[in-house]
Order: C-alpha cells, then structure tokens, then sequence
C-alpha cells in the first residue's frame, strides 16, 4: 500500500476527528520511506512527535519503532517534503512516499561557481566532522571491508544538504553509512553565482579504513623504494585523470590565476591515498580544487622494499592553465 503526502495527511485528519481519543497501547510501527519512483529513502529519519524516540531507515528504506499507538511519527529526508503520520496506521510496512520539494526541482543545479559552497569552518572542518560521525559497521570490519565510498550531493540555495548518492561505492553497508553521514550534515555555506545563492552538486569522498591513524602515524613512510608506487594504468593515465577531474574554479580564471600547484601524499600499504598537502601553493581555491581531486583518487599500486608494500610519499604537481 502506497500513501501519498495528500492521502496520509487526510487520513490523519480524519482519524484524529472521528475518535476522541486512540489507544495509548504500545505498537511496532514498521514502515518503508520511498521517493516518487520507489526506490528507498537510505537514512531517512523518522521521530516521534513530541517524544524522544527516534531512528532512521535502512538500506531497503525501512524502518521499525514500538512507540503508542497514538504517537505521531514525523518522517523527514534533506531536500524532500516531510510527512506526519499516525503509528497505528503503520503496522504492517506500510510504504510511504517522500516527494521532493518544489523548489530544489525547478532551481537550476550548478557543477562550477564562481564561489563554491563550504562546511561551516572549512574542508578541515569537514573532515574532521566526517571521522567524528562515521560508525563502522560492526560486519564491514569483521570481513575486512575498507576503502573509499565517492559520495555527490547538493547543496541548496539555503545551505541545506539534498539528494546524496553514490558515485562509487564500496560495500552496501559502507555506502549505507556514507550517505547517512552526508544526510546528518549542518547547512552549508551556499555557492555564489553572480552574487546570488545557487543550488550547487558537490562531491567528497569518505575513507573507511580499519587501521586507526595513532597506528598508522607509527609506521615508518619513506621517500624512495625499491619499487615505486603507481597509479592504474601509469603515469599518463594519471596524468589523464587529472586533466578531466580538474574543475577550474571560476573565480580563479576570472582573476587570471594560473600556475602549478605541488602536492603530496601517502600511498599507504593498500595503496589508498592519504594524508594529501599542499608543498607549494597557489591561490586558495586553486589548492582547495587539487586536494580535492587527490582525495578523489583510485587505489594505486603500493611501492614496495625488499618485498614488502610499504607507506610511500609521493609527490604530484597539478597544473592549471587558462587557455
């Protein structure tokens, strides 16, 4: 059975007008959140009215929470329309549409602003935000599941964070996370078009790796190995995946500013790249934009001495040339 926002709203209204009161017994209210095609609603949140309990939906979009009967349920997803439901009346799985705001569908969704959007204090903030709030799967960690989950999302004109999805993904239980992460983040501050807030798609990546960094800082990185580490394919592939990553940021091109920026980074003993920096900069959003497509980076071939893969420092200098 499928609700819709108009259908459920009018058979809360009736029931709570037709019965002066509802049974305060206690029910296990089961549901499935879905968007206008179906598909599940991964992280949605559902909330008692009033009351403390709460929780979210899961990979299939569903949910479970015994609560009384005449509790009202409050199911709500960044960038869509939030719908108020009776517990009773979700007893049995009931399927439940979330539609999408009006507004995120009629604005235009940029890639490339003349100011892109930021987390509230920065990348760093950011980062630091994503590894307070990442839960590890309890499973993904007894099977060994670990590596980098590409994650887009957009930003609204008001800061608000909608539509997340996986670009590419792990495991579906560290995609599942991933996007509940993305779905529990502060609003942004907007990206800036011709002075006016526009609604912007914005991609990060979130890292899922079992060694904690205390045990990773205590391995020894080095500088030069019998066998270098190398990106999929060689140095022209990575040059090649560069030059299409690359999204000059449009502030920057307006400003005339162009040059080359020199990174480095870890490619760690699994070859996934971490602890990027900037050696030597540029421009502010010109450097942002190079850790940003470092971060986006595949696994690489680890370097390898005496046998063994090891921590490597590499170095990559990224080139922006207006034409």
């Amino acid at each position: 059975m499928l609700l819709s926002n108009i259908e459920a709203v009018a058979r809360l209204t009736v029931r709570l007008a037709n019965e002066a009161t509802v049974s305060n017994a206690m029910v296990t209210a089961t549901g499935i959140l879905v968007d206008e095609t179906g598909q599940p609603l991964i992280g949605a949140s559902v909330v008692v009215k009033g009351g403390k309990e709460r929780t979210i939906t899961d990979r299939k979009g569903a949910f479970s929470l015994e609560v009384p009967a005449n509790a009202i349920l409050r199911c709500s997803y960044q960038g869509r329309e939030s719908q108020e439901v009776l517990a009773a009346d979700m007893t049995n799985n009931t399927h439940l549409s979330l539609s999408s705001k009006s507004r995120e569908m009629n604005e235009q969704v940029f890639t490339v602003v003349e100011k892109m959007p930021s987390f509230p204090g920065g990348d760093a903030e950011l980062l630091k935000y994503i590894a307070t709030n990442i839960k590890y799967p309890k499973e993904s960690q007894d099977n060994g599941e670990q590596g980098r989950v590409i994650c887009s999302f957009i930003v609204g004109r008001d800061g608000s964070v909608n539509n997340p999805e996986v670009l590419r993904g792990v495991t579906p239980l560290l995609n599942e996370e991933a996007v509940r992460v993305i779905n529990t983040m502060p609003r942004w501050n907007p990206g800036m078009q011709r002075g006016k807030a526009v609604a912007v798609k914005y991609t990060v990546p979130i890292t899922f790796r079992l060694k904690s960094p205390v045990e990773e800082a205590k391995e020894e990185t080095l500088t030069v190995v019998d066998v270098m580490p190398q990106y999929p394919g060689g140095d022209r592939e990575l040059l090649k995946f560069i030059a299409q990553s690359i999204k000059y940021p449009t502030d920057a091109q307006e400003a005339g500013v162009q040059g080359r920026v020199i990174c480095s980074f870890v490619v760690d003993k699994k070859g996934n790249i971490v602890e990027p920096k900037i050696i030597r900069g540029i421009d502010p959003s010109l450097d942002a934009e190079a850790l940003r497509v470092i971060g986006m980076m595949p696994r690489w071939t680890p370097g390898r001495q005496d046998g063994k893969a090891v921590r490597v420092l590499y170095t990559v200098p990224i080139t922006f040339r207006l034409q």
